[in-house]
Parts: structure tokens; sequence; C-alpha cells
């Protein structure tokens, strides 16, 4: 299972990118200058969540319950 750190605690991958709104991931993936790998992306979309939507990413997951199993299937990354 893929992890991101996010202020020192592991999140399953699949789990924060479903979280996302899928528009602001999706112009932040057609922009692979800004990032090289899945844990500078998350900063980067957190970045651009906070400025488009006036609210933290990162808050807004600890309020969801994150599962810490493998889930099947892959988010669509880095192909």
């Amino acid at each position: 299972m893929k992890k991101l750190t996010i202020k020192n605690r592991d999140y399953d991958y699949k789990a924060i990118i479903d979280l996302m709104d899928n528009e602001l991931k999706n112009e932040i993936l057609a922009q692979k200058a800004l990032y090289d790998n899945e844990q500078e992306f998350f900063l980067v979309y957190s970045s651009a969540h906070e400025a488009r939507f006036g609210e933290d990413f990162a808050g807004k997951i600890k309020s969801v319950s994150v599962p810490s199993t493998p889930t099947k299937g892959k988010a669509k990354f880095l192909k």
C-alpha cells in the first residue's frame, strides 16, 4: 500500500486521492512539472485546495476515517 505522510501521520494514498476534488486534482495532474512524486503532488494539491476553497485539505482528512488496509485498484497517477 502506498502511503502519504500528512502532519506526521501515514495515510493510505488511494483513500486520500479519493477525497480530492476531481477537477482540481486533474488540473494539477496535467502539470507534471510541479511535482516529482506522490508526496509532492499532495503538497501542491493541498496548497491549491486551500487557495480555491479556503479550507485546509489536511484538516479535512483528519475528520475522515481513512482505511489502514490496502484497497483494490490503483489511483490514476504518474502513469
